[in-house]
């Protein structure tokens, strides 16, 4: 099942979204090319979503925060 894409307007006109795996952060980075063509916004939005695609999970007795 394919999670649904959550996208949220502030007051202030900025935008907030979650990101995820590479596959959601792909339909997310598609939906603001939409609204957008801005390169500078656009490598900070992929350097934001590199971050959580980078990340490992870790499953143990412990969280790991970093």
């Amino acid at each position: 099942m394919t999670e649904d894409i959550k996208l949220e307007i502030l007051p202030s006109g900025h935008i907030r979204f979650k990101r995820k795996d590479e596959e959601y952060n792909k339909r997310m980075r598609k939906i603001i090319l939409s609204i957008t063509d801005d390169e500078k916004i656009l490598n900070q939005l992929d350097e934001f979503f590199k971050g959580s695609e980078e990340t490992e999970l870790l499953i143990g007795s412990e969280i790991f925060c970093g």
